[in-house]
């Protein structure tokens, strides 16, 4: 089963924001080194366009540092790319 719901709100701005790191150091609940440092943007806004139609715009931007996790051999390290981007639905 699929359940999809569509947006219906007219002239309402819709705004979300997130904003993250990740703690690089284990062993400390507050830590001296962090990376990964994350911010995302999103908006959305619907108006009707007539009796029966409606047009909805969404725009997200999100820009995610990388984050580096060395580890004993060099084939054993990982971490996250870095990510900057927008995109308009």
């Amino acid at each position: 089963m699929l359940n999809i719901v569509l947006k219906d709100n007219d002239n309402s701005l819709d705004v979300k924001s997130t904003f993250g790191f990740y703690n690089a150091d284990p062993n400390r609940f507050f830590p001296k080194r962090t990376d990964g440092f994350t911010t995302k943007l999103g908006l959305n806004y619907g108006t009707k366009i007539s009796k029966n139609g409606f047009f909805n715009f969404s725009a997200e931007a999100i820009s995610l540092e990388n984050t580096t996790r060395p580890a004993t051999e060099a084939r054993e390290k990982y971490g996250q790319a870095e990510i900057k981007g927008v995109s308009f639905f």
